[in-house]
This record gives structure tokens, C-alpha cells and sequence, in this order.
């Protein structure tokens, strides 16, 4: 099945926004914000009110990587996804979108439309750094942990392998880093994944070990700044199709991920705010170990660094590249933070003294010498 054949029922959907009071004045227009799945507008001319409906097909969407011909998605990852925002919802409906209607069988849902919200990676690339990100973001993560109990219908396995392919598999294979575009020093990288072999593979099989066995909280499971929207202090997460139970320090990990990869970007693009995010990364490292501490979740500072070095090196010689590196515009300065960020995530992966608190890490960031990355 390609995506050519895949086949949304339009007509069932327009029924369905008939339902929740919207009129034959009604257009849908697709959105290509989803990787995964057909989001879609819809949005009627004579009341003015939106909605957004997402779609569930066999194939990803909009994923453009080597790995499209060999992924096969379940479509009853929609219906799994809904019933977690509807779970979450109920213990706090301010953390998420709320959903109107779910069709299980034509694999769809309707949700609320975050027209007025947007998108925090969009604000972080033009320097604008949204008001008490980190303590909202940890808030929530630590709600949801506090709050959560097991549901069969919200834990997604079909998605599983996805993810270990492209956190532990991908990013490491000679293969795919030669065939890797966007890498623009392949011997380089290959080199250093020979040399630093055992000690990466032990500490991968760790993670991947903690990552599905340590069944903590309801993860996102693939959060990242893309996928929080903000209005004014107000955030709400999205897109969690990849739902499943595991470990709190792998979410945690990833935005801690992406705001080091938003500081290169913002760093060797001279855009103007860098000390708001720096101040972010502070809080944002240094409230784990508190939160950690306060609720004596154990390992858990030492766990979220670790997944954050693994996810930092997904972004590096993985396929899933983000704007954050390939915006970098001179190459040579972009093939050096390229190799920057993956000794960096090496260290997080598997340094447990690697940084003290944030401050010692922001420190590190600013005293960086790239003479050591020719």
C-alpha cells in the first residue's frame, strides 16, 4: 500500500463535523504538520468555528526516509491515541486538546482546534522563548506521572519497534549513517562509533532495558518541542500516537534534548535571546534533580540525561534531521556541531558525573572549543 492508495473516508468525516453542529459551509483543509498521519482543518464559513481531524492511515504521511517502504502502521493507533488525550484530559484538561468525537472504525477523531495556541519550536527558532516553559513542561510531565494509572486500551506496543529502530538502531549502523544525507562527515562518525563500541552498545542495551521494563508513567514518547503548543503561559501537549508505559526520564529526556539543540541554533545563528534559553536549561535540569528528589524517584536526574544524550544522537546520525542543524547555513561550522552534539549526547549517555546542575552545563556550552571537532 503506498499513499496514493490510501483511502480517508471525506464523506464519513463531513458527516461527523454534522454532528457536532457544523454546516454544509464547512472545508477541510489538510495541514502537513503530521509526519504520521492526514491532519485536516475543517472549518465552517458561516460560524467561523474550527475543528481538527486527524486521520490514521497505513503508511506515514509525511515521513521522508529510507525506512517508508518497510513501516507499516496499525491503524488502531488512533483510537489508542485518543484514549489517552481523553485519559489525560479528565485528570487535567488544560494538558492536552479536548477530543469531540472518535470514529474507531474509520480510524479518525475530531479534536479541538489550537488555532490560538502555537507551536513552541516555531517561537524558539525566531528567539522567542515562551514564559516559564521548563517548570509548566516538568509540571505536567510530573502530573501525569502522580496520576497515572495502567489502562490496556491506552498502551500502544504496535509502535514499539519504531521507536527501537529509530533510537537504537539507525542512528548507529554504518549503513544508514553512509546513506545519510544530512551527515556531512560520514567517516567520521563511523570512526568514532568503532573506537567508543562497547561502552555505547552497553549503555544502549541500558536504556533500552529501562526505557520499556521501568513502567513509571504514560509517556508521550515522542515529545519534543514541535509538539507543545503554548498561549501566553498556557501549554498543551500533542501527537501521542506513540503512547506507551515506560520510563518518566525518557520524556523528560527529549525536551531537555531539544532545547540543547535549539542553544546550537540559536548560538551560531546570532539570534538574539540566548540567555532566555540558557536561564530555561537551568531550571529545566536542576528542577529534575528536585522533582526527583521531592518524590524520591530514584535514578531519575541520571536516566533523563542518559535519554536525552540518546535522543540528541537520534538527531545527529539518525534520519528524523530538524531544522535546529540543518539551518545552520556555513557547513563547515555545521559538520563541527554536528560532531559537537554527538560527544556531547555520548557523555550524557554515558558519563553519570558528566555536568553537576545547569549551570555547570550552560558553562560547559559557552566554553566549547571547536578546534576539537576538525
Amino acid at each position: 500500500m503506498d499513499k496514493k492508495n490510501e483511502v480517508i473516508d471525506i464523506e464519513q468525516i463531513k458527516r461527523s463535523l454534522f454532528t457536532l453542529g457544523l454546516t454544509e459551509n464547512t472545508i477541510l483543509n489538510k495541514i502537513n504538520k503530521g509526519k504520521l498521519n492526514h491532519i485536516f482543518r475543517a472549518i465552517d464559513k458561516q460560524s467561523n468555528k474550527s475543528v481538527i481531524v486527524k486521520s490514521a492511515g497505513a503508511v506515514p504521511a509525511n515521513i521522508k526516509t529510507p525506512l517508508n517502504t518497510k513501516i507499516f502502521l496499525p491503524k488502531s493507533r488512533n483510537f489508542k491515541e485518543a484514549t489517552v488525550i481523553n485519559y489525560i484530559w479528565k485528570n487535567h484538561n488544560s494538558f492536552v486538546p479536548q477530543i469531540y468525537l472518535v470514529n474507531k472504525e474509520k480510524n479518525f477523531f475530531i479534536m479541538e482546534d489550537l488555532i490560538k495556541f502555537e507551536d513552541v519550536r516555531d517561537l524558539v527558532l525566531k528567539g522567542i522563548i515562551p514564559k516559564d516553559f521548563s517548570n509548566k513542561i516538568l509540571n505536567m510531565l510530573f502530573c501525569i506521572y502522580d496520576d497515572y494509572k495502567v489502562n490496556p486500551l491506552m498502551i500502544n506496543n504496535d509502535l514499539k519497534q519504531i521507536l527501537i529502530n529509530l533510537l537504537f538502531e539507525i542512528p548507529y549502523s554504518s549503513k544508514m549513517i553512509l546513506s545519510n544525507e544530512a551527515i556531512l562527515d560520514k567517516n567520521y562518525f563511523i570512526k568514532y562509533l568503532n573506537d567508543k563500541f562497547e561502552i555505547i552498545s552497553e549503555n544502549l542495551n541500558k536504556l533500552k532495558m529501562i526505557m520499556f521494563e521501568k513502567k513509571q508513567t504514560l509517556l508521550h514518547a515522542d515529545l519534543h518541542l514541535g509538539s507543545i503548543f503554548c498561549q501566553y503561559n498556557n501549554y498543551k501537549l500533542y501527537d501521542f500516537e506513540f503512547s506507551f508505559e515506560g520510563a518518566l526520564g525518557y520524556d523528560i529526556g527529549k525536551i531537555q534534548a531539544h532545547l540543547i539543540l535549539a542553544w546550537f541554533y540559536l548560538k551560531f545563528n546570532n539570534v538574539k535571546n540566548i540567555s532566555s534559553l540558557e536561564h530555561e536549561l537551568i531550571i529545566y535540569i536542576d528542577k529534575i534533580f528536585d522533582e526527583a528528589v521531592k518524590r524520591s524517584i530514584k535514578d531519575l536526574t541520571y536516566e533523563s540525561h542518559m535519554f536525552c544524550g540518546l535522543e540528541l544522537i537520534s538527531r545527529i546520525t539518525g534520519f528524523l534531521q530538524l531544522k535546529y542543524i540543518l539551518g545552520i547555513s556555513n557547513l563547515s561550522l555545521r559538520t563541527k556541531i554536528q560532531k559537537c552534539i554527538f560527544d556531547i549526547a555520548v557523555k550524557f549517555m554515558t558519563n553519570k558525573e558528566f555536568i553537576k546542575d545547569g549551570k555547570d552545563f550552560i558553562q560547559k556550552l559557552n566554553k566549547l572549543n571547536f578546534k576539537n571537532y576538525e
